[in-house]
């Protein structure tokens, strides 16, 4: 499957142009490569002591400790960069065909951030906000599949609305859904202005003054115009609450043109929740044509996926800690367990396909499943004499229970 997205020779091929192999002698970069991908060394903390454990009982070529920790140099780290840009450059060209509402978007991509500890020793690289090292990792994920489409690895302190820059061409038809963590209208105005659409949110800290009403109720029904959102809200009997509603956004100086702060009209859509009776917000620029009022709530539970990634990659992918305080080696871990989690996913996806219509794999699960059949196919990758013939396949993987 690995092969399908990236060929062995080009791995062999770019490991001799990055420097990793200087010469051909017992070890196969391949192997050793694949292994560290697809390795966990243990339920949350991936450290290089638990990988080489981990290959003195399936790596076939045996490496003394000081050989197998040498190997682990700049010039591998940049290999692996290279392997997860091209499955994520990948993912970017495969389209899911999108029905019902979401056919009118080009993707749906939900984005966050999460923080992996690292060692406090690292503090001058990695700045912490709750210890005094961490790692934080900006990523864009494709809500259908939870495939990764965009990561950036920067320190903790460093603010999520940041994280990610945007271009025309990865904005214009893809709707974004995001948490209140990106509850800048200034950040709202870059994907609107290069022809994209956003979900999110509203903080309560945004009390925007209402200056149209979207939908005209019939009846005696007061007008919110120029209200205050806070104030027109309380004591509404409505159900729905669809308005435009006026925000600052701080356009940033650019070559000879000064920056300056305008005012920019984003839509407000405020439903009662079914159980609790309070009134969510959301803004967004989807416009009405395109989805109603109450289609917001279920559209934005699509957001969950981005949460589920950073779950099942803590839980059991190897992103919750990396226990090495050299800098370039904890890059290698963050990025193998990445492209260790995308690789997941999109295999997800092809047992999704074996399955009959209308019938969806628990991410959760299929970590599980798919942790466990790595670590009887490690072994035949790493010693293809001891390979033994599972029978594994993706029907098979998709009905374990």
């Amino acid at each position: 499957f690995l092969a399908t997205l990236i060929p062995m020779n080009q791995i062999r091929q770019k490991a001799g142009e990055l420097g990793v192999v200087r010469r051909r002698r017992k070890l196969d970069i391949v192997p050793f490569v694949v292994f560290i991908l697809l390795t966990l060394c243990g339920h949350e903390r991936q450290s290089l002591s638990g990988l080489h454990r981990a290959w003195l009982l399936t790596g076939g070529v045996h490496l003394a400790r000081s050989a197998f920790l040498g190997r682990f140099n700049k010039p591998l780290d940049r290999l692996v960069a290279w392997m997860l840009d091209e499955v994520v450059e990948g993912s970017k060209r495969t389209r899911v065909k999108q029905t019902g509402l979401l056919a009118a978007f080009d993707d749906v991509v939900a984005f966050d951030s999460s923080v992996i500890k690292v060692d406090d020793s690292l503090a001058s690289v990695w700045k912490g906000t709750k210890s005094a090292a961490g790692v934080k990792v900006h990523t864009w994920v494709r809500a259908l599949t939870g495939e990764l489409l965009r990561y950036r690895i920067t320190a903790e302190a460093y603010g999520d609305p940041r994280g990610l820059g945007f271009q025309r061409h990865l904005v214009k038809g893809r709707l974004f859904l995001f948490d209140r963590g990106y509850s800048s209208p200034s950040f709202w105005w870059k994907i609107h202005r290069f022809g994209g659409y956003f979900l999110t949110r509203l903080p309560a800290g945004h009390n925007p003054v209402i200056i149209e009403e979207n939908v005209t109720l019939r009846g005696a029904a007061r007008s919110l115009v120029h209200l205050q959102l806070r104030r027109a809200s309380v004591g509404l009997r409505r159900q729905v609450l669809d308005v435009q509603a006026s925000f600052h956004v701080k356009v940033r100086p650019y070559r000879k043109k000064k920056g300056s702060i305008r005012r920019q009209s984003f839509r407000v859509v405020g439903l009662l929740h079914p159980e609790t009776g309070e009134r969510h917000f959301y803004a967004t620029n989807i416009p009405l044509t395109l989805a109603s009022a109450d289609q917001m709530r279920p559209l934005y539970r699509l957001r969950w996926e981005v949460e589920t990634f950073y779950k099942t990659g803590k839980s059991g992918l190897g992103l919750a800690e990396i226990g090495v305080r050299t800098p370039h080696v904890v890059r290698t871990l963050v990025r193998a367990a990445l492209l260790r989690h995308s690789l997941a996913m999109q295999a997800k996806c092809l047992a999704e396909n074996t399955l009959p219509k209308k019938r969806w794999i628990n991410p959760g699960k299929w970590v599980k499943v798919w942790v466990v059949a790595m670590r009887s196919l490690i072994v035949g990758i790493c010693w293809p004499e001891r390979a033994l013939e599972h029978g594994l396949s993706w029907g098979r993987l998709a009905a374990l229970p």
